[in-house]
C-alpha cells in the first residue's frame, strides 16, 4: 500500500465514481479499477459494492475511507512542516510548558513572535510535562527552553546552569467549592486550611510541586492532607465537587478555564510567604540558539507594551 492508492481511493470514494477519477488523473479508467482491487486485495477487505451503474463504500470501506484520509492529511501536514524546517535561513524552538496555566502564557507569546512576523521565521514545537522532566530536558538540550510557575522555593535546581527570566507575575488564590463554608469569607488564612485537602496538579509525582505548595503554608507543625491529581480538569471537578481546594494563579485561570458558576477564588493570607507567582522563562546560559535569542528580544517588546499595570515583567541576562 502506498500513498498514491491511498489518495486514489479516497478520490473514488468521494466521488463514487471510477471515471471521473480517472478524468482528473488523466488515466483510464480501467487503471483506477485496477488500482483499487489491488487495495482491496492487499487489505483483503472489500471497500466497494460495484453495480451495473454505480459504486458506493461497503461499511468496512467507509471506516477505512475516514482512517485514509486522517492518514493522508496528517502526511501532508508533517512534510509542509519538513519542507519549512529545510527552507533556508528558518529557524526552531522547542519550548517546555507544565500546565494550561503557563501553557496560555506560552501562546500568547507564541503568537505574539508570529504575527509580527519577525524576520527569519521560527517554527515552534511545545511539549507539556513535569517541571523536573522540563528541568532535565532542558539539561540535556531535548528542549531550548521552558516555562515554569514559580511560588516557592527551587531546592534542587543547578542554578550556575540556568538563566530565569521573570515573565509575568500575579497572586495565586483558592479555588473553593460553594459547597465548602469557606466560600462566604472573603479572605482564607492558614488555619482555614486545617481540615481540608489540598489538591496540586501535576501529570507525574512531583517532589518539586509538594514542597513547593507546602513552602507557601506559614505552621510547619500542621500536617496537611495533600493530594495530586493528574489534569486540570480533574483538579477543578473535585474542587467543585468539594472534595478539595486547589490553589491557582490569577489571571492566567482565567484564560484557561471556563467560568464555573459552583467555584469561587479567594485570596490566601500567609504568614510566611507572600501569595505572588512569577511565570519564568528558563533556558540554558549556554544555549546558542538565534532562534531563542530572537524570541527573548521579541518577548521584551512584547511586554513593555502589552500591560502597564506591570504585571508582566522582562529582564534580559
Amino acid at each position: 500500500m502506498d500513498l498514491n492508492q491511498m489518495r486514489v481511493f479516497l478520490q473514488v470514494a468521494q466521488q463514487e465514481s471510477f471515471d471521473k477519477v480517472a478524468q482528473k488523473n488523466y488515466v483510464s479508467q480501467r487503471a483506477v479499477s485496477q488500482l483499487v482491487k489491488r487495495l482491496e486485495n492487499e487489505v483483503n477487505v472489500k471497500l466497494f459494492c460495484r453495480k451495473s451503474n454505480s459504486i458506493s463504500l461497503t461499511p468496512a470501506g467507509v471506516f477505512f475511507a475516514q482512517r485514509v484520509e486522517e492518514y493522508l492529511n496528517s502526511i501532508g501536514s508533517t512534510i509542509n512542516v519538513m519542507k519549512r524546517i529545510d527552507r533556508e535561513g528558518d529557524l526552531n524552538l522547542k519550548v517546555g510548558y507544565f500546565s494550561i496555566f503557563d501553557g496560555v502564557l506560552m501562546r500568547d507569546l507564541i503568537l505574539s513572535y508570529t504575527r509580527a512576523k519577525v524576520n527569519p521565521t521560527i517554527h515552534f514545537s511545545t511539549i507539556e510535562e513535569s517541571v523536573e522532566h522540563l528541568l532535565a530536558d532542558l539539561s540535556l538540550s531535548k528542549v531550548d527552553c521552558g516555562f515554569i510557575n514559580n511560588y516557592g522555593e527551587y531546592h534542587f535546581i543547578n542554578r550556575s546552569l540556568f538563566n530565569f527570566v521573570d515573565v509575568y507575575e500575579n497572586e495565586m488564590v483558592l479555588a473553593i467549592s460553594r459547597l465548602n463554608p469557606l466560600s462566604e469569607k472573603t479572605l482564607i488564612t492558614e488555619n482555614d486550611l486545617i481540615g481540608n485537602q489540598l489538591l496540586y496538579y501535576s501529570t507525574e509525582v512531583s517532589d518539586y510541586m509538594r514542597e513547593t505548595f507546602l513552602e507557601t503554608i506559614g505552621n510547619e507543625n500542621i500536617q496537611h492532607s495533600i493530594k495530586r491529581v493528574s489534569s486540570i480538569e480533574q483538579l477543578m471537578i473535585e474542587c467543585s465537587l468539594g472534595s478539595g481546594l486547589a490553589y491557582v494563579t490569577k489571571g492566567l485561570y482565567e484564560r484557561s478555564l471556563s467560568c464555573d458558576p459552583n467555584l469561587v477564588f479567594r485570596k490566601i493570607l500567609s504568614t510566611k510567604e507572600r501569595q505572588n507567582y512569577i511565570m519564568q522563562l528558563v533556558y540554558r546560559k549556554d544555549n546558542p540558539s538565534l532562534a531563542l535569542k530572537k524570541f527573548g528580544l521579541n518577548l521584551q517588546s512584547t511586554i513593555q507594551r502589552s500591560d502597564t499595570s506591570r504585571r508582566w515583567r522582562f529582564s534580559p541576562k
